[in-house]
C-alpha cells in the first residue's frame, strides 16, 4: 500500500471483477508503493504526479515538433528500403501506445529472465544528423544495418514520435531490477537446498499385537474362520510442547515429516521356528520396496503364544557411524555423521592447540590421538582416510515382543524413543517453489504479447515514415526507393558482381576466356553423346586415348588361377560368387555332415589354400583374386591431309544397359498427374459431404424453430450468453451479486478501480487525473 493511504492493509491476492492482475507480495508492495507508477497501488496524489509528469514529456516533445518531423524524413527514406508498395496493412497496436501497459507483480519468485538493458531516452536532434535523400540511399549495406535491438525495447525513433514511452522505459528499467532481485535470491536458495539442514526429533515406536477368532476367547462354532493374530509397529514424530502420553496411538505424524517407513533400511521379524517351522523369517527391505508406508503388519494364523524378535536396522539420513571405544573416548561421541566426526577432531586439535606452527596443513598427536592414529604427526587431509578404520555401521535395534492372545485387543502395547534427523520443514516448500512453473508460463505469455504489441508499434511506425517521406518529396522519394529495391534484386538474383553495361556490347564476347567458358558451360549443362578437343595446330601427330569404362555394377578382373578355374575374366561379384557354387554343385562337393561348407578338389585348394571352406566365407577369400579391370588403350593418328574427317577407325566393347521398359516404369512411378486427379476428385467429395453436413445441421435448426419457435429461441440466447461468457472471460464472475450496491462497498474496490483506471485509460484522459 501508498505510504499516504488511510485504509487498513488489504487482501492483496483476492480477486478483483475489473480484471484479473497477478497478486502481490504484501512486504514488496510497501517497500514500492510510493517509489514507482504503473500496475501497482497508487494514491490520489501519485496519480497526480504521474499525469503532470505525462504533460510535461507532451509539451517537451510538442517544442521540438519540427526537428522531429525534419528527423522523420530521413527515417522514411531509411524505411523505405525494406518496405515495398505492395504491403498490406497490419493490424491495429490496440491500447498500447497510449497507457502504461500492466506489470507482473513480484509474486512469481521462479520467475527466470535475463535482465532488459532499457533503452536510451531520445535524443535532441542537430543540424548535422540530417542529409539528402539520395545520400541515404546511396548508402552502403554496411552502413544501413542496424544492431538488433531486444524485441521488448522500442527504438529512438518511436520514443521520438511517442512520448508515453517514457514511461514504458521506466517500467523496463524497474523491471530489470525485479528480475534481478528474483534472479538473487532463486540462487541463493538453491544454494541452500544444495546442503540441507538436519533438525532432530524424538520418533517414538509402537509395538503390539491383535487377534481374532481366538479359541480360547470365542467359543468355537461350526465352518468358523480360524484363529489369526496380527504383529503392528508404527510410530510418529513427537511434536515439541506436546504432551506425548496425551495423544494417540495411532495419531499420524505432521505431512511435512517423512513417513515411518523412511526411517529404517531393513526391518526382520523372526517368529518362534517351533511355532511356525515354515516361513518363520519375514524381511522387509527398503531397496526393494522403496514406496513409503505409515507403519509394518504382519498377520499370521494360530493359536500358541509366542515371543517374536524385531529387528530395525536404522537408515540415516546423511549416513552415521558408530565410533570405536578409542575414538569415542576421545570425542565423547558414540553415533554421529562423518563430517560431524572429522569437526570434531578439528575442534579438539584447536582447542588444544595442536597444529604445527611450521607447517599449518599438519598437526601434532597427544597420547589420546597417538592411539586412535598410531602417528605422531598428521596431515589434515588425510584425516578421512585415518578415521575410516575406526568407523562402523550403527547396531541395529534389537525389539522382543510377546503374541498374546487373549485379554482386550490391542494387547502388549510398548513404546519405544528413537532420536532420528529430519529435514526442515520449509525445504519441501522451497523445493516446490523452485519446481514452480505457472507463474513462469504466465510470465512468458506476457512477454509474448508485449514483443507482439512492440514489433506492430515499429512496424506502424516504418509504415508512417515510409508515407511521411513520400508525402514531402515524391519523385524524389520514388527514385531513392527504386534504386535501393534494383540493388536488392540483384544481390538476391547473385548479379551484384555482373556489369550489365559491358555485356551489352560484341566485344564483351571477343575475349580469349570466352571460348573455354562455353565449352566448359555445355559439358556441365548438356548430355554428352561423345567428346571432342579442339586445338589450334599445323603438325600431324599420334594421340593416346584412355577409356575406363563405368560399370553397373561393378565389374573385376579375374586372377589367371580363378579364371582357369570358372572360364571367366571379367565380371561382377555376384555372378563370380555363383559360378563357384554352381562348380561346387556340378561336382557335388558340398560336405554331407555340414551342408554349410564344401570340400576343396585340386583346382579350388589352389585358388583358396584350404581343404574344408564355409560358403559364408568365400565372398572373402575370393577378394584377393579380384582386381580393377583394365582400361582399354587407343591410339590415333592426327592426320591433316586428305578428305575431312580422316583416320576414321571403330572398336567394339561389350556394355550392360538396362532393359528400355525400366525407364517407362520410373517414369510410370514418378508421374503425378492421375494422383493430382485423383486428390481433386477427393476434394470434391470431401466438399460434398461438407455441405450436406451444413445443410443437415441447417435443417435440424429450422426444424427444431418449427416445433417449438419460443423454447428454441430462449435455449439459443442461453448456448450464446454462456459462450460470449467464456469468450469474454466472465464466466467465473456472479453477476447476481454485482446487481446490488453492497457488492461494491467492499474494501477491495477502491485500489481495484485504481488498478483498473491506471491500465485502461490514456495519459491524457481528464478521467486519470
Amino acid at each position: 500500500m501508498s505510504a499516504n493511504n488511510n485504509h487498513p492493509q488489504k487482501n492483496i491476492g483476492a480477486s478483483s471483477p475489473f480484471g484479473n492482475s497477478l497478486p502481490m507480495n504484501p512486504s514488496l508492495q510497501q517497500q514500492l508503493g510510493s517509489g514507482f507508477p504503473g500496475q501497482f497501488q497508487l494514491s490520489e496524489a501519485q496519480v497526480q504526479a504521474l499525469v503532470q509528469a505525462q504533460s510535461k514529456a507532451e509539451a517537451q516533445a510538442q517544442a521540438h515538433a519540427k526537428m522531429i518531423a525534419a528527423h522523420a524524413r530521413m527515417q522514411a527514406l531509411q524505411a523505405a528500403q525494406g518496405l515495398s508498395f505492395n504491403q498490406g496493412p497490419s493490424g491495429g497496436v490496440g491500447n498500447l501506445g497510449s497507457q502504461s501497459p500492466a506489470f507482473s507483480g513480484a509474486g512469481s519468485a521462479s520467475a527466470k529472465r535475463l535482465p532488459q538493458r532499457p533503452p536510451v531516452r531520445p535524443p535532441s536532434f542537430s543540424p548535422s544528423n540530417t542529409a539528402s535523400p539520395m545520400r541515404l540511399m546511396n548508402a552502403s549495406a554496411a552502413n544501413r544495418k542496424k544492431q538488433k535491438l531486444p524485441e521488448k525495447q522500442l527504438q529512438e525513433r518511436v520514443a521520438a514520435i511517442l512520448p508515453e514511452s517514457a514511461l514504458y522505459t521506466q517500467l523496463l528499467e524497474f523491471e530489470s531490477r525485479v528480475d534481478a532481485a528474483l534472479t538473487r535470491k532463486k540462487i541463493d536458495i538453491q544454494e541452500a537446498l544444495k546442503m540441507p539442514s538436519y533438525l532432530q526429533k524424538t520418533l517414538r515406536i509402537y509395538v503390539f499385537n491383535t487377534f481374532a477368532n481366538q479359541i480360547r476367547t470365542v467359543p468355537k462354532k461350526p465352518n468358523a474362520e480360524p484363529p489369526t493374530w496380527t504383529l503392528k509397529i508404527v510410530g510418529r514424530i513427537l511434536e515439541e510442547g506436546v504432551d506425548p502420553d496425551q495423544a494417540a496411538m495411532m495419531q499420524k505424524s505432521s505431512s511435512s515429516y517423512p513417513r515411518f517407513s523412511s526411517f529404517f533400511k531393513r526391518v526382520t521379524i523372526t517368529l518362534d521356528q517351533k511355532v511356525y517351522p515354515d516361513n518363520h523369517l519375514i524381511i522387509w527391505d527398503r531397496a526393494r520396496s522403496p514406496a513409503p508406508h505409515e507403519g509394518f503388519e504382519v498377520k499370521r494364523k494360530g493359536d500358541q503364544e509366542f515371543t517374536a524378535s524385531i529387528r530395525l536396522e536404522m537408515n540415516y539420513m546423511p549416513e552415521k557411524y558408530k565410533l570405536s571405544p578409542a575414538l569415542t573416548e576421545l570425542l565423547g561421541i558414540e553415533v554421529d555423521t562423518r563430517a560431524r566426526i572429522i569437526a570434531a577432531v578439528w575442534h579438539y586439535v584447536k582447542a588444544r592447540k595442536l597444529q604445527c606452527p611450521d607447517d599449518p596443513s599438519s598437526f601434532n598427536c597427544d597420547p589420546p590421538l597417538l592411539k586412535v592414529f598410531g602417528e605422531g604427526k598428521i596431515k589434515f587431509t588425510s584425516v578421512t582416510q585415518k578415521i575410516t578404520p575406526h568407523l562402523f555401521p550403527p547396531q541395529p535395534i534389537h525389539l522382543e515382543h510377546r503374541i498374546k492372545l487373549s485379554g482386550n485387543s490391542p494387547v502388549g502395547t510398548a513404546c519405544y524413543d528413537v532420536l532420528v534427523d529430519v529435514p526442515f520443514p520449509i525445504q519441501r516448500e522451497l523445493n516446490a517453489l523452485l519446481a514452480s512453473t505457472e507463474k513462469t508460463k504466465e510470465l512468458e505469455a506476457c512477454d509474448e504479447a508485449i514483443c507482439t504489441a512492440i514489433r506492430k508499434i515499429h512496424e506502424h511506425r516504418r509504415r508512417r515514415a515510409f508515407f511521411l517521406g513520400f508525402s514531402q518529396s515524391p519523385i524524389e522519394f520514388i527514385n531513392a526507393l527504386i534504386d535501393s529495391q534494383n540493388k536488392d534484386l540483384k544481390v538476391v538474383t547473385d548479379e551484384a558482381s555482373r556489369n550489365a553495361e559491358k555485356e551489352r556490347h560484341s566485344e564483351f564476347f571477343n575475349q580469349p576466356w570466352v571460348e573455354d567458358a562455353v565449352i566448359r558451360y555445355l559439358n556441365r549443362k548438356l548430355p554428352h553423346e561423345g567428346f571432342e578437343v579442339k586445338r589450334k595446330g599445323d603438325q600431324e601427330f599420334t594421340a593416346s586415348i584412355r577409356l575406363e569404362m563405368n560399370y553397373m555394377p561393378e565389374k573385376y578382373k579375374l586372377s589367371p588361377a580363378l579364371t582357369e578355374l570358372l572360364g571367366i575374366e571379367v565380371d561382377t561379384r555376384a555372378r563370380i560368387i555363383a559360378a563357384v557354387w554352381h562348380y561346387v554343385k556340378a561336382r557335388k562337393l558340398q560336405c554331407p555332415d555340414d551342408p554349410s561348407s564344401f570340400n576343396c578338389d585340386p583346382p579350388l585348394l589352389k585358388v583358396f589354400g584350404e581343404g574344408k571352406i564355409k560358403f559364408t566365407s568365400v565372398t572373402q577369400k575370393i577378394t584377393p583374386h579380384l582386381f580393377p579391370p583394365q582400361p582399354i588403350h587407343l591410339e590415333h593418328r592426327i592426320k591433316l591431309s586428305g578428305n575431312s574427317p580422316v583416320g576414321t577407325a571403330c572398336y567394339d566393347v561389350l556394355v550392360d544397359v538396362p532393359f528400355p521398359i525400366q525407364r517407362e516404369l520410373n517414369a510410370l512411378l514418378a508421374s503425378t498427374e492421375k494422383t493430382k486427379e485423383l486428390e481433386a476428385c477427393d476434394e470434391a467429395i470431401c466438399t460434398a459431404i461438407r455441405k450436406i453436413h451444413e445443410h443437415r445441421r441447417r435443417r435440424a435448426f429450422f426444424l427444431g424453430f418449427s416445433q417449438s419457435p419460443i423454447e428454441f429461441i430462449n435455449a439459443l440466447i442461453d448456448s450464446q450468453n454462456k459462450d460470449l461468457k467464456v469468450v469474454t472471460d466472465e464466466a467465473s464472475r456472479n453477476a447476481e451479486k454485482e446487481r446490488h450496491s453492497e457488492f461494491f462497498n467492499q474494501p477491495w474496490v477502491e485500489d481495484a478501480v485504481i488498478r483498473y483506471l491506471n491500465r485502461k485509460l490514456p495519459a491524457d484522459t481528464p478521467g486519470n487525473k
